[in-house]
């Protein structure tokens, strides 16, 4: 484009004198604007599955181009920008020629200078992102602006990869309140998702820097959002995950993996709790059925699980439990606003899990919930609210306190213990100064 335009100007000024002779006039260029509104249907969820609600919503920060409808390539984009936070754009053209022509909005934020993200539909290819077209005005003469209306990107016609695209923005503009700002290009991520990939599982791909999704996930917010955990985790944080199989109802997994997979999950629904979405305690994982109720495959409450009852620091649930309710609190927008469970004695900053992540857990092996556990009460944070986590984990079993019967650890300062056959319950935790750090 530039090679071209040079040659054009430099004819004009060789012969501008040959012009005039012959009355050719210069055609002038003449500006107009192209506005309008893109929207995506979205569709709600619950412990259910999908509700039937499917509220429209704007398709926000995403790229926009003018399109010349009769050319073909990048000769064929007229003018590029962006859509605000309501899904609207105003973009200026510069043409002076009739033309037909549309707008559409793809999935990438090239025109955004700080956000590097977009949904794509090949891991192999990044330019096969979504685009949706706006009706063809046919003949416009350059001048005249042009309002195209709102366009809503239907279920089923580009409302998966436009919803996904705004669950992983909702998630930078989270992770942005802890790292001063949105991660730069060197970090940017990637969505790839088809509807007949043949993608059965999701996970995050660190060598490229993208999640992978399954083609049923189109809907799913809170699993695309545990997966960009993962990426989270990967460029800020540290983890000592083995990776491998888990699911919510297994009670035996690794204490890394459990604690990772976990955090994860506590992640992402800490981006619906952020931003005030509803049923932030939530996490749904659907069959991507058709539009209405239902759809369901499994979920789990964070706020107070109820279903898989495993006990101890092995279960990913009882980890994204514990680490939920020490930022949760009465004005979480959860499944019961106002309240609040007898064992959650918390309502932190989500800054306090963070910062324990990010500047404590570093260099160190194996990392599972008592490494956070530990670093919570090390020095230098020094967090404290001992007796507070101590309810908030004993909930769940999870049992980082000496028993009753302490000190024991020699013949001498043993303990009595009851005659009766009665039970006396031990924990396998050593904490002699009380001040929350197990001993080593």
């Amino acid at each position: 484009m530039t090679l071209m335009t040079r040659t054009v100007r430099g004819v004009l000024r060789t012969l501008p004198m040959l012009l005039l002779a012959a009355g050719v006039a210069t055609p002038a260029l003449a500006d107009w604007t192209a506005s309008g509104t893109f929207k995506y249907v979205d569709r709600v969820f619950d412990q259910t599955g999908f509700t039937g609600a499917e509220p429209v919503l704007p398709v926000r920060l995403a790229d926009i181009e003018i399109v010349d409808a009769a050319l073909n390539g990048r000769k064929a984009i007229l003018a590029t920008g962006a859509t605000d936070q309501n899904g609207a754009y105003s973009i200026v053209v510069r043409d002076r020629k009739t033309r037909d022509v549309y707008v559409r909005v793809v999935t990438s934020s090239e025109s955004t200078p700080d956000l590097f993200i977009d949904v794509r539909d090949s891991n192999t290819n990044q330019h096969k992102k979504y685009a949706v077209a706006t009706n063809t005005v046919a003949g416009h003469a350059p001048g005249v602006d042009i309002n195209f209306g709102t366009a809503t990107i239907g279920i089923g016609q580009g409302g998966e990869a436009f919803n996904l695209y705004d669950q992983v923005l909702r998630g930078m503009d989270y992770l942005a309140t802890f790292i001063g700002g949105r991660p730069g290009s060197d970090e940017a991520l990637a969505v790839v998702w088809g509807i007949n990939n043949g993608v059965g599982g999701s996970f995050y791909s660190i060598g490229s820097m993208a999640i992978i999704l399954r083609d049923t996930a189109g809907y799913d917010d809170t699993v695309v959002l545990h997966e960009m955990g993962h990426y989270v985790v990967w460029h800020y944080l540290a983890s000592s995950s083995p990776g491998g199989a888990h699911t919510f109802s297994w009670c035996d997994l690794d204490l890394r993996l459990a604690f990772a997979e976990g955090w994860v999950t506590y992640w992402g629904n800490s981006v619906l709790r952020y931003h005030g979405l509803p049923r932030s305690n939530v996490y749904v994982r659907s069959n991507g059925g058709a539009a209405g109720p239902g759809s369901l495959v499994r979920w789990a409450d964070l706020e107070d699980d109820q279903q898989y009852l495993c006990s101890g620091s092995t279960s990913e649930v009882n980890v994204f439990s514990v680490l939920w309710d020490i930022a949760d609190g009465p004005s979480t927008s959860d499944t019961t606003p106002g309240m609040d469970d007898p064992q959650d004695l918390l309502d932190l900053p989500d800054a306090e899990v963070w910062e324990v992540m990010a500047t404590q857990m570093g260099g160190k092996f194996n990392i599972s919930l008592e490494t956070f556990w530990d670093e919570w009460f090390n020095p230098p944070l020094q967090n404290g609210f001992r007796s507070e986590l101590i309810a908030i984990a004993d909930h769940v079993l999870i049992e980082y306190h000496e028993d009753a019967l302490e000190a024991n650890d020699t013949a001498a300062e043993a303990s009595f213990v009851p005659l009766d056959g009665s039970l006396v319950h031990n924990t396998f935790f050593s904490d002699p100064e009380l001040d929350g750090e197990g001993a080593a």
